[in-house]
């Protein structure tokens, strides 16, 4: 079966169910993003660009790991701390682990830069930039009829 961006995603959804710290998982715009009825930390992936150079297609995404920041923020080094965390834990997982995942993430390409956002409280963490590269067969399209 071929990896596609569903399954990509279905993939690290269940890994924020499993995992032992991130509460909610969400995939979409940054707009969508939400502290009304959702438990944090969350993890939320967001579609950006890719690329495909032969056999191999690159898929990028903008992956926002927050939590809630305390109406004085006297957590913010707290938060800071274990949101960056948990986003390695998504890249330590999926690098150099084709065999298993039937994708890779590219080490070159990892960025993440701290950020803080209000959309109806304060939150702060990571927005990583991660290209996930999953093998294309160019001759495998199947088109519906």
């Amino acid at each position: 079966m071929e990896l596609t961006l569903k399954r990509i995603v279905d993939e690290l959804e269940d890994f924020v169910e499993a995992h032992g710290q991130l509460q909610t998982f969400g995939f979409g715009p940054r707009s969508e993003i939400s502290t009304i009825d959702r438990n944090y930390p969350l993890l939320w992936l967001e579609p950006a660009t890719g690329d495909l150079n032969g056999h191999l297609q690159t898929i990028n995404f903008n992956m926002w790991v927050l939590d809630i920041l305390d109406q004085d923020k006297d957590n913010r080094k707290d938060v800071y701390s274990d949101t960056l965390l948990m986003g390695l834990d998504v890249v330590n997982r999926y690098w150099d682990n084709e065999i298993t995942y039937e994708m890779v993430v590219d080490e070159v390409a990892v960025f993440y830069e701290s950020v803080e956002e209000k959309f109806d409280d304060y939150t702060a963490g990571y927005r990583f930039s991660i290209d996930f590269q999953v093998e294309n067969r160019l001759n495998s399209c199947i088109i519906p009829g």
